[in-house]
């Protein structure tokens, strides 16, 4: 067949003298792989932290459906195993300390009344977030003319990562690397082979507690999320037809700060 010209799309099915065929196979298959590290200080004291690290590989079959596993060529389904919601570093710190300020506490224990009302009842936490990026899949808008089978991806011609020093929202990857197949072929560039921006994320808020009466304490709460204003880039375009390929156009949300105030009883 020459891809400039291709037949119809009957005589390009599996079976040309069927109709569409749909069918349900169990092909599939996954496997993840991870190192899990946890430490932990339970609260003693006015201070507790707990953190998790996990240093993981997670391979699968992907798919192009949300649904179930829609392969691109259903005689090669290895073209469609790779990294898929693989994140290979993730570390979470959540931490909670109370100031040891103002009575019943190591400092400042002899002040009474309004003033260690003030200086008491203080209390830092937080959660700290560290993530490596995603896996990323390409693709192309060109069509494969093969039996309106799943979508296609480029032609990988060169790594197409760039060091970490190079990486641009301009230009997170090498776009050069990339370019989409010849009409009527199946692109080669595997799953995951791109990786997203990591993340680095800080929630912090402080407390102050204040005894009203027996039994009950008004607590004033500033909050942060992403409270140094990070930024934290969103995943880049993916497909080759689109104006910025290669490119990040937006981040997460930028910090937020709230204020409330809290009865316990």
């Amino acid at each position: 067949m020459d891809p400039a010209r291709p037949t119809s799309i009957q005589s390009r099915r599996p079976w040309s003298t069927a109709a569409f065929v749909s069918a349900n196979g169990f092909r599939a298959w996954s496997n993840y792989n991870a190192l899990n590290l946890r430490v932990e200080r339970r609260y003693t004291n006015g201070f507790s932290v707990l953190g998790a690290y996990t240093w993981s590989k997670a391979l699968a079959i992907a798919s192009t459906s949300p649904c179930c596993v829609t392969v691109m060529d259903n005689e090669n389904i290895r073209a469609n195993y790779g990294p898929v919601n693989d994140f290979a570093h993730n570390a979470v710190v959540s931490y909670v300390y109370e100031l040891p300020f103002g009575p019943g506490k190591p400092l400042l224990q002899g002040l009474h009344g309004a003033p260690g009302r003030i200086v008491g009842g203080w209390q830092v936490n937080g959660i700290t977030t560290f993530r490596s990026g995603a896996a990323l899949r390409l693709t192309s808008p060109v069509s494969n003319n093969l039996g309106n089978r799943a979508g296609n991806r480029p032609d990988r011609i060169a790594d197409g990562n760039l060091p970490a020093s190079e990486r641009r929202v301009e230009r997170w990857f090498d776009r050069t690397a990339f370019r989409d197949p010849v009409l009527g072929r199946y692109g080669n560039t595997g799953e995951g082979v791109i990786r997203g921006p990591g993340l680095v994320n800080w929630d912090v808020s402080i407390f102050k507690n204040t005894p009203i009466v027996e039994g009950k304490t008004l607590q004033f709460r500033f909050e942060m999320f992403n409270a140094f204003n990070n930024v934290n880039l969103n995943n880049p375009a993916l497909d080759t037809g689109d104006p910025c390929f290669g490119r990040i156009t937006s981040a997460l949300t930028a910090r937020e700060i709230q204020i409330g105030l809290k009865l316990l009883f």
